[in-house]
């Protein structure tokens, strides 16, 4: 398994597609597809016009949401609890949830 300082950009893993919609390569660290179905949920969870809003709700930079929900960035577990309280809904996915994308 790579550690944080090997990983790169988690959108850098896609085989096909933009983030967070798109496929990811058939070996891509199990990390990454934890990243993806959480970009996935927030952007569901979160009206772009209101980004701004709740990144100051939860004490977060802007840039910082921006980077989880464009796949530049993998979600440490602050920014998931932060968001998941203040959004009312589950970010984190389950293992089979995430084997799914195999």
């Amino acid at each position: 398994m790579p550690t944080r300082g090997d990983l790169r950009e988690p959108r850098s893993y896609l085989d096909e597609g933009g983030w967070p919609a798109g496929r990811l390569v058939a070996d891509a660290p199990d990390v990454v597809k934890y990243a993806l179905v959480i970009s996935r949920r927030l952007a569901a969870a979160l009206p772009p016009r209101h980004q701004s809003a709740i990144a100051a709700d939860t004490q977060m930079a802007r840039s910082t949401l921006n980077d989880l929900l464009s796949g530049r960035r993998i979600p440490d577990l602050v920014s998931i609890v932060k968001l998941e309280g203040r959004l009312r809904t589950r970010l984190w996915p389950t293992r089979r949830e995430v084997a799914r994308l195999d």
